[in-house]
């Protein structure tokens, strides 16, 4: 299968060092400094969304958090309140809209 085509364009300004750099490095990789760049945005992007998706506990709070999951107990009022609430909300795509 063949990659997408590369059909957008990015500009920006940089200073000659800057840019001296970036083709240093490039050519170390045996890369465009344009090709360089992108892959590197793209990269960066992608760890920064992941970091936005990831939630991270203490293993010792996750125990107790399972530990609370696992226990059989009655729901208090303010969760049972608050499933209700949520009842009456939406999801648009994987984002949730409460009620008005």
């Amino acid at each position: 299968m063949s990659a997408p085509a590369k059909t957008e364009r990015l500009s920006c300004r940089i200073t000659p060092s800057g840019k001296k750099l970036l083709e240093h490095i490039a050519s170390r990789h045996g890369m465009s400094i344009s090709d360089y760049f992108v892959n590197l945005a793209i990269d960066i992007a992608g760890r920064e969304l992941a970091e936005e998706l990831v939630i991270r506990i203490p293993r010792e709070e996750w125990d107790t958090l399972l530990a609370e999951l696992d226990a059989d107990t009655e729901p208090n009022e303010k969760l049972v309140e608050a499933s209700r609430a949520f009842a009456h909300g939406t999801f648009i795509g994987d984002v949730y809209h409460a009620p008005d």
